[in-house]
């Protein structure tokens, strides 16, 4: 149970530092981007035991100059990496994806 709290305070922490949006698509994205997910929805979803792939997404130097990784995120450095872990996630999984 402590590691589960530990894993929903590091999620938010991290989800915090790499800029989430407060909710629906905001005013420099279209709708033909991704739909943004809240740190509330995120919590929301571990609440209910639902099983979430995180992605960071970050450029290398941001990545090595981050202080906070969520523990488990996959690391993807390029869309070929991309390709490749995208083929390995089932396609009912929940997907969240982060960067700075």
């Amino acid at each position: 149970m402590r590691s589960r709290y530990i894993f929903h305070l590091l999620t938010l922490v991290g989800l915090a530092l790499f800029g989430c949006t407060s909710g629906g698509i905001t005013a420099d994205h279209s709708a033909n981007d991704p739909p943004r997910i809240t740190i509330d929805q995120v919590i929301q979803k571990m609440n209910q035991d639902d099983s979430i792939v995180f992605l960071d997404t970050r450029n290398d130097i941001d990545w090595g100059k981050g202080k906070t990784k969520i523990p488990g995120a996959i690391r993807v450095r390029n869309n070929e990496e991309l390709a490749q872990i995208y083929k390995t996630i089932p396609k009912d999984q929940f997907i969240v994806t982060y960067c700075t």
